[in-house]
Parts: C-alpha cells; sequence; structure tokens
C-alpha cells in the first residue's frame, strides 16, 4: 500500500515509530463500527498530519519545548476499561465522587474511564427537553447529525497544528453536550 511506502521513508519521528498510523485509524474506526462520514473525516485529518511538519524551536508556540526528546515510540492506544461500570454515584471510588462533587445537585455528571464512559447521569428533566449529555463517541453513533458538521471542521479543525490533526485522525474519548437552539 501506499502509505506503508510512505512510513518507511519519513522523516517524522511520530510516523516513524510505527505507533500511530492509517492502520490504528482504521482500527479504532472498525472497532468502534464508525459511519463511513467518520472514517472519511479520520483518514483526512491523518493526510493533513502527514503533510504538516513538526512544530520546532523556531515556532513561537514550541520555542521552549523540545519534541525531540519524546519517546513516541512509548505511547500506546488505551485499552476497554476492565471493571464494572457502577450503577450509582456511591459505587464509584471515594476519590472520583470527590472530583465529581457528589455532595452538590449536578444537571450532569459523567466519568470516562480509557474512552468508555463507566457513568453517566442527566437530569430527566433536561433530557426530555432534548439535551444530549454522552460520550464523543456515542454521539457520533446517536447523534449524527449534531456532530457531523462540527467535529474535526469548526471544533479544532486539523488544519491548526500538526497536533490537531492527530487528534482529529486518532482521538477516541471525549464528552458530548449539546442544548437545542430552541430551548429557553
Amino acid at each position: 500500500m501506499a502509505h506503508e511506502a510512505t512510513l518507511t521513508r519519513t522523516t517524522d519521528p511520530i510516523q516513524k515509530s510505527g505507533v500511530f498510523s492509517r492502520d490504528a485509524i482504521e482500527a479504532i474506526s472498525n472497532r468502534r463500527n464508525e459511519p463511513d462520514w467518520m472514517r472519511e473525516k479520520r483518514q483526512v485529518a491523518w493526510t493533513v498530519f502527514e503533510e504538516t511538519p513538526m512544530p520546532t524551536s523556531a515556532d513561537e508556540d514550541w520555542r521552549r519545548t523540545d519534541l525531540r526528546k519524546v519517546k513516541w515510540d512509548r505511547f500506546n492506544f488505551a485499552s476497554p476499561a476492565s471493571f464494572a461500570a457502577p450503577k450509582t454515584l456511591a459505587d464509584l471510588p471515594e476519590d472520583i465522587r470527590d472530583a465529581l462533587e457528589e455532595k452538590y445537585p449536578a444537571a450532569g455528571r459523567i466519568v470516562l474511564a480509557n474512552d468508555q464512559v463507566i457513568y453517566r447521569e442527566i437530569d430527566p428533566a433536561l433530557a426530555e427537553k432534548g439535551v444530549v449529555f454522552t460520550s464523543l463517541s456515542t454521539a457520533v453513533q446517536e447523534h449524527p447529525e449534531l456532530v457531523q458538521k462540527y467535529l474535526g471542521a469548526e471544533a479544532v479543525p486539523p488544519s491548526n497544528s500538526k497536533f490537531a490533526a492527530l487528534n482529529a485522525a486518532l482521538w477516541q474519548g471525549g464528552c458530548f453536550c449539546t442544548c437545542p437552539k430552541t430551548w429557553k
């Protein structure tokens, strides 16, 4: 395949690591059974990533960061969470409950572990009004009309930077919240 030949000739240390690749993108999309539009967005982002040079200390935003010291080959992708999802907020570990400020009312709470939702709650009255509060991957599947226009376009487009493109190609987790425009 053409992208394999590119991988062997590249001087980009991220691509040379072998961790980040078009194959990794395909694996993510396949594992999530993503729709074609999401697969295409990932592939376009990867192309932008490949075509964008690595930032250097000559770039103002990176002048104090030496990316040559990053050991890209030591990165790996998160594996699925290996514990049972709690049924109630009280079932979560105390430090997580503290971070979620369980003693205070909330319109919603969400806990992600290794890109999977392990706990989610939303005020039923808000859900009834059309508020969507879920994981980004669930939103891609269940609410494409709300996600497709913005993901990797208006919300951090791959053209912002090499790392924005890498994120757009390989993201696996995140939260999604939207309220209806007609909500008063």
